[in-house]
């Protein structure tokens, strides 16, 4: 999002002095606070590097994808099918979740999901509508690769990529409301 708002050079300036704050502020109050308070098992956790698994449990979904790939194996069977690949877990990643569960069906709907975020974005009209876009689209889309879709908040967000396009600043500060479609 912010390759959008960085080409007006004032926000430019604007966005390096809050970014190179916050860092700053992380780096050396937040973080090292929140350290503290766990006893140093927030850093520990953050220098383990490795996947504690989610690569085996990618690999199963997939194995399982192409033992079933039309119609997949049904919402929520394949944690009991990873214990053949690794063992007995949910999946970590949406989008190979969604492959093993739902088959061809998961596919279109990764393809539909991308779509719907192109198009949002080929919408937006103005560089801070944009950012928005890029902003929730983005976080939802790595947040699905990371998490899989337990929470609402990807799915809330990507919808709000189709609210941002309703409200748009003009250049004098005035706002146009303007229909989708």
């Amino acid at each position: 999002a912010a390759l959008f708002v960085a080409r007006d050079a004032r926000a430019r300036v604007r966005l390096l002095l809050v970014g190179a704050l916050l860092l700053l502020v992380g780096a050396y109050v937040v973080v090292p606070a929140l350290d503290d308070f766990t006893g140093g098992a927030l850093l520990a956790r953050f220098q383990d590097t490795s996947l504690t698994g989610r690569d085996l449990l990618i690999r199963a979904d997939l194995q399982i994808w192409s033992e079933h790939p039309l119609i997949g194996v049904g919402p929520g069977v394949s944690a009991t099918l990873h214990e053949e690949f690794f063992r007995d877990a949910a999946s970590h990643t949406e989008y190979s979740r969604l492959l093993a569960e739902h088959g061809l069906l998961g596919l279109a709907a990764i393809v539909l999901l991308g779509l719907m975020v192109y198009k949002n974005f080929r919408r937006a009209r103005t560089k801070q509508s944009m950012a928005v876009v890029a902003l929730l689209a983005g976080w939802s889309l790595l947040f699905m690769s990371n998490v899989a879709m337990r929470m609402v908040a990807p799915s809330f967000l990507i919808g709000l990529t189709f609210a941002a396009l309703l409200i748009e600043a003009q250049p004098d500060g005035s706002v146009e409301r303007r229909k989708l479609g």
